[in-house]
C-alpha cells in the first residue's frame, strides 16, 4: 500500500512542477510583448529610409509639440510630402488643435511657396508623424522652409503660435 501512495504522491507533484513553469513562462512571454516589437520598429525606418532628404532637426512649435526629424516623400508626378516625425509623447489630440502653414522659399522666384493643412497624426510602426501632402510644380530645391502651427478652429485670432525653419531642402526625385 505503500507504494500506490507514494506513486500518486510523486505524480503531483511532477504535475504541480510543470504547471508552475508554465505560469514562469506566460509572464516571461508577456514581459517580452511588453517591450518595443522589432517589426514595429523597422516599418518606421523603412518609411523614413524612402524619404527625400531627411534629417534630424529637433525643433518645437511649443512645449506639447515637437519635431524630431524632417524629410520629404515623392507621392507621385509632382504631389510631394513635407513629413514631420514628432516626439513620441505627442498625443493626436495635440495635433488636431492645429493647423500647419508653410512657406518655402527658393531662388527661382521672388513669390515663396505657401501653402496651408489642417492634418492628422499618422503612426508608422513605432513612431509618429504629420505628413503634409502637395502639388509642387517646378521647384526641386527650398532654400528655407518655415513651417508654422496655429489654431486650427480660430485661427484668424490666434495667429501664429509655434514655427520651425528647416533649410537647404532638396527634394529632386531620381
Amino acid at each position: 500500500m505503500r507504494n500506490p501512495f507514494l506513486y500518486i504522491l510523486l505524480i503531483i507533484l511532477v504535475f504541480n512542477c510543470k504547471s508552475e513553469k508554465k505560469e514562469v513562462q506566460s509572464t516571461s512571454d508577456e514581459t517580452i510583448e511588453a517591450k518595443k516589437d522589432p517589426l514595429q520598429q523597422s516599418k518606421s525606418f523603412k518609411f523614413e529610409s524612402k524619404l527625400l532628404d531627411v534629417r534630424g532637426i529637433k525643433q518645437e512649435f511649443n512645449e506639447n509639440l515637437k519635431v524630431n526629424k524632417f524629410g520629404m516623400q515623392y507621392v507621385n508626378d509632382s504631389i510631394y510630402a513635407f513629413v514631420l516625425n514628432l516626439d513620441p509623447s505627442t498625443l493626436e489630440e495635440t495635433v488636431s488643435n492645429y493647423s500647419f502653414g508653410v512657406k518655402g522659399h527658393y531662388s527661382e522666384s521672388e513669390t515663396p511657396f505657401k501653402t496651408t493643412f489642417s492634418p492628422e497624426m499618422t503612426t508608422i510602426g513605432n513612431e509618429k508623424y504629420v505628413i503634409l501632402r502637395r502639388k509642387i510644380n517646378k521647384i526641386k530645391y527650398f532654400d528655407s522652409l518655415d513651417i508654422y502651427i496655429y489654431q486650427r478652429k480660430n485661427w484668424k485670432a490666434s495667429g501664429r503660435l509655434g514655427s520651425i525653419k528647416v533649410k537647404d531642402i532638396l527634394f529632386e526625385n531620381e
